[in-house]
């Protein structure tokens, strides 16, 4: 299972502003996941997601190296948990950020300076 989130960078004029981030959990549809989205300094941002796994305790014990112990009490008393960006897995950058070439707020290419 995926989410899209927005480049960690942005910094790029040819940023596309959104990655994709695997998420570690088995058995979980789109459905199971609400997005939480904010404006943020170079376009809306992901600030957090809220995971509503399948009612099966059995989801739990398959995930469990995934969740810390705020999480499972969350599932025990909520239904579900939020996993705010900052505890987002690796979501790298896309590929305009990730180049070798760095650019100032205008556009221009500064990587020589």
């Amino acid at each position: 299972m995926y989410i899209i989130s927005h480049c960690p960078d942005g910094t790029d004029r040819n940023c596309s502003g959104a990655v994709r981030v695997d998420l570690p959990y088995t058995g979980l549809t789109s459905d199971n996941i609400q997005s939480h989205w904010t404006p943020g300094q170079h376009g809306d941002e992901l600030e957090s997601i809220t995971i509503m796994p399948p009612a099966d305790p059995r989801w739990i014990a398959e995930n469990v190296e995934h969740l810390r112990d705020s999480d499972i009490e969350d599932i025990a008393v909520n239904g579900y948990f939020e996993l705010e960006a900052d505890n987002f897995p690796y979501h790298g950058v896309c590929p305009a950020c990730g180049s070798s070439e760095t650019t100032d707020e205008e556009g221009n290419n500064i990587t020589a300076l």
